[in-house]
């Protein structure tokens, strides 16, 4: 199981290199009159593997092999308030998820099959919260409306979902293909959850089975996000370059749109109602959630192996999770920044 463990940690944090050889020179870019984003500041934190925003408390979140990282997003982000170490173990914390009504914050661990649960307000680990999942947790969400939280298991091929409130195992739910993300839609409380070939969607209270769908692309995927003001949920085609629009409630795939080359992470802007799309050409893209016509974008340069975004839509700032040297020509595991941008409606 460690093996597969470190297999899939490979797949979700290191740079497929690669796949950059076979893949060739990917589509150009969706033509856009776009304004340019600046970047308004960095987060002095080390392997942004994931990020997570919470709005209601003006933060986000940075997890790495190391620690849970909070910065105030509503300063200019010139340093991290607090460290939270993870616990003592073997593992690597991979995706992150929030529950902002019960200060949650949930942690993977996938060398562990583990889920730690910080209590965001005091900063601390909950010790006897300790909850034992699936083979290989690979991803986490949390739903802050009925307090589920999903945990897909790669190792096992399987989805665990827990009571929030109480952190117990209700099922484990046996899938089809090997899970990798989860999105939930905040009105309905369905679960998508994104494997290496397909959409499955879930019942949020009890993980019935409710649709599924097979992407029209091989991937690789690596993300998926709904966006509840249009009812429409998206994939990217890391190497077509491509995003997949999907029916939230049937699963039809609507349109396959253009993206950057090498889209990898999602987020949506509930408030402005716009969709985030980050690539690793080193760019943050913003389309409109509606007519999903770039709107904006901003440019890291000297940045590489962008993974994966989280924003905070009352202040209008994204969190860019990344694993790479500040220059892109050191070795992984070197100290990283996290970038912040500042996303000024267009």
């Amino acid at each position: 199981m460690r093996r597969l463990a470190a297999l899939l940690l490979a797949a979700l944090v290191a740079p497929p290199l690669a796949l950059f050889a076979e893949a060739g020179s990917p589509p150009e870019p969706p033509p856009c009159a776009c304004i340019t984003l600046p970047v308004v500041g960095r987060a002095p934190i080390q392997h942004g593997i994931s990020a997570a925003a919470n709005p209601s408390a003006g933060l986000l979140y940075f997890v790495n092999d190391t620690h849970v990282e909070y910065v105030d997003s509503g300063t200019n982000l010139e340093r991290a308030l607090v460290q939270t170490p993870v616990q003592q173990r073997s593992a690597i914390a991979t995706p992150i998820a929030v529950d902002a009504a019960l200060h949650r914050l949930y942690v993977s661990l996938p060398r562990e099959d583990q889920l730690l649960v910080l209590d965001a307000e005091a900063r601390a680990w909950i010790p006897a919260q300790v909850v034992h999942v699936g083979d290989g947790p690979a991803s986490v969400a949390a739903d802050e409306g009925n307090h589920r939280v999903f945990v897909s298991n790669a190792g096992s091929g399987s989805v665990s979902i827990l009571d929030g409130v109480t952190l117990q195992v209700l099922a484990e739910v046996p899938l089809a293909t090997e899970p990798r993300n989860i999105a939930f839609n905040p009105l309905t409380h369905a679960a998508y959850v994104l494997g290496t070939d397909r959409v499955t969607k879930l019942a949020g209270a009890d993980g019935a089975l409710l649709a599924e769908r097979l992407l029209p692309d091989p991937g690789p995927h690596f993300d998926i996000v709904v966006n509840p003001a249009t009812g429409r949920l998206y994939v990217p085609n890391y190497l077509a370059a491509t995003l997949t629009v999907l029916d939230a409630t049937n699963l039809d795939v609507l349109a396959t749109l253009p993206m950057p080359p090498f889209p990898w992470g999602l987020a949506i802007d509930s408030v402005a109602n716009r969709l985030l799309v980050l690539s690793q050409s080193n760019t943050l893209w913003f389309f409109n959630g509606t007519t999903e016509q770039p709107q904006s974008f901003a440019i890291m340069d000297g940045w590489t192996d962008l993974h994966y975004v989280a924003y905070d839509p009352l202040r209008g700032r994204a969190a860019v999770a990344c694993f790479c040297t500040f220059d892109g020509q050191g070795l992984l595991g070197q100290p990283v920044v996290v970038e912040v941008l500042r996303a000024f409606h267009s």
